[in-house]
């Protein structure tokens, strides 16, 4: 979903409308209008209009067996699947009759065999044969759209990969058509009661964003509620598979220059009313999103979230910085070749679930020349009630991915508080009566001629996934 929401920001700024829905009961047997062509070694293209065979055969790689999906079964699982959301309960072989949560859901979508294989009791899909395996079949139905029957041995699409299919812009439409059978979950929740959102004796009196790289601005105004993206060209050090002999490269690294998507550093300030006489444990969460004319309940999964963090908030006032590389979301720095090469591929933080999160230069959607106006949305929650036991914590890139081998620490749902429907029309009237809460007007600007300075550029090397000059990885 957050994917989803960063998918569509980025089309709204580029003047695209948000990505429409492809999947059963969605022309999904109709001509496929985006053709798309990766040019990657082992993978084949798909023309434009092309359309889905009835039947994909699947040959398993280690024993050979064949399995056959079908269209209109997926259809009819994926039916299954909304019978047994609008009803409250899934069917289980045995008889019972387990209620519909959001963390079983998923394990039905993903087909979890966690449960199946005795490996996690309760930890996957309650029905295998009733509920199918609708995400992973799709994926596979569009990537051996050339040759679904493995006549002719085609290679299939990057639909197959995880690491490859984002890049197809299809990914985008069945994935917002996934997206689509949570929502159906999400939509039946009660919505929150200003009771179930407030912190009552915290207020969030301040909250604006200071862009703390300064160069290229004219005076102090530009820095307050103003974010800047820009492309930059960056240097790679790609290493060519050895087997590649028709590279005259294949036995060392080949330097080339990419450009990327980045962001102007900046930071919060928010301030924060303690009216209790104690400690108050602080959850902070903000979110981001495109400003619009719609109802909050037609935009709410447009919400992209930016950062969740806990301070300690004493009695009285408290101001809070915190600056765009401490984001929860993203990823602190990725491996490369050469950390591979001398051994250094350890997870640098306690619990932390290294290899994953997004992106630092990635963080802040581009917006667009024009000055893309957008809502900074920040709630200050409980975390002594939202952490999931005593000893949780949210450091590291925690909001996507949690922490490895341990509970998700924090006990609201993902995306809270967004994640259920509003009875109120917009986000100005949802902090109305809500004094732990704020919202805030920013705008992004998109200056495609801005290069940082020489001392900004070397911390955000230090700082980000992809900011190093000389990053390195395997060329496929």
């Amino acid at each position: 979903q957050q994917m989803l929401a960063r998918y569509d920001f980025e089309r709204l700024a580029i003047d695209i409308e948000r990505v429409h829905a492809w999947g059963p009961g969605y022309n999904w047997d109709g001509p496929i209008k985006e053709g798309y062509n990766a040019h990657l070694r082992g993978f084949s293209f798909r023309a434009s209009n092309q359309t889905i065979a009835p039947v994909t055969k699947l040959k398993s790689s280690t024993n050979k067996k064949v399995r056959l999906i079908t269209i209109d079964e997926v259809s009819r699982q994926k039916d299954r699947i909304f019978d047994s959301i609008a009803l409250g309960y899934f069917q289980k072989r045995n008889g019972e009759n387990p209620p519909v949560t959001m963390n079983d859901l998923g394990f039905v979508v993903e087909a979890n065999m966690g449960d199946v294989m005795n490996c996690n009791k309760g930890a996957g899909s309650p029905n295998l044969k009733l509920y199918g395996n609708v995400h992973n079949d799709g994926h596979m139905i569009l990537a051996a759209i050339n040759d679904p029957e493995g006549i002719y041995n085609i290679s299939v699409g990057p639909m197959s990969n995880p690491a490859t299919a984002a890049r197809d812009p299809i990914f985008y439409r069945w994935h917002k058509y996934i997206d689509g059978i949570f929502e159906e979950y999400r939509v039946l929740q009660e919505p929150y009661t200003a009771e179930d959102l407030t912190f009552p004796g915290i207020e969030v009196q301040n909250f604006k964003t200071f862009t703390t790289d300064i160069s290229g601005l004219e005076d102090e105004s530009e820095r307050v509620n103003q974010l800047y993206t820009y492309f930059e060209k960056k240097l790679f050090k790609v290493f060519s598979i050895p087997w590649d002999v028709k590279r005259p490269s294949s036995n060392g690294p080949v330097h080339v220059y990419k450009s990327e998507l980045n962001h102007k550093p900046f930071k919060y300030k928010i301030r924060l009313f303690n009216k209790l006489s104690e400690v108050a444990l602080v959850t902070v969460r903000i979110f981001l999103a495109p400003t619009t004319v719609k109802t909050l309940d037609d935009w709410r999964n447009m919400y992209v979230e930016l950062d969740r963090f806990v301070v300690r908030a004493p009695p009285g006032t408290t101001d809070v910085e915190r600056y765009d590389h401490e984001s929860s979301v993203v990823l602190i720095r990725d491996t490369t070749i050469e950390d591979m090469m001398k051994g250094n591929v350890k997870c640098d933080k306690p619990n932390g679930n290294c290899g994953c999160g997004w992106p630092l230069n990635l963080l802040i959607p581009r917006g667009n020349e024009g000055n893309m106006k957008a809502k900074l949305f920040v709630i200050a929650t409980d975390w002594s009630k939202d952490r999931s036991d005593p000893t949780a914590n949210l450091d590291g890139s925690v909001s996507y991915c949690g922490k490895s081998g341990l509970q998700y620490p924090d006990s609201r749902p993902m995306g809270f508080p967004f994640d259920r429907p509003f009875s109120c029309t917009d986000v100005n009237s949802l902090v109305t009566g809500i004094p732990n809460s704020s919202v805030t007007d920013i705008k992004i600007k998109h200056k495609p001629m801005y290069h940082p300075s020489e001392k900004v550029a070397k911390k955000l090397r230090s700082l980000s996934v992809n900011q190093e000059d000389d990053r390195s990885f395997v060329l496929l």
